[in-house]
């Protein structure tokens, strides 16, 4: 996995038929928050929603729960997180 700040971007598209670049998901993120403002907004994001689509969009912006739960709905699966940090 390279250690580029996409590798959840990365994980997820590897596990795809078509095996999208990381760039190509995080579009697929910022679009969908811009499409579901009422399910995206300031409170869940902690920031402005364009804001957050920006940032999502650049390499230096981890992803995480948010990303994670878009992808499970995007492609109707169920995605399991371990945090190794905590041990569950």
């Amino acid at each position: 996995m390279p250690s580029d700040n996409s590798c959840l971007f990365t994980a997820f598209g590897g596990v795809l038929p078509s095996q999208p670049p990381a760039q190509v998901m995080r579009q697929q993120i910022a679009d969908y928050i811009g499409a579901h403002p009422d399910e995206y907004g300031d409170a869940i994001l902690g920031m402005a929603p364009a804001a957050y689509r920006r940032n999502i969009t650049s390499p230096d912006y981890w992803g995480g729960a948010i990303e994670i739960s878009i992808f499970s709905g995007l492609f109707d699966v169920e995605i399991c997180v371990y945090n190794v940090k905590v041990g569950g």
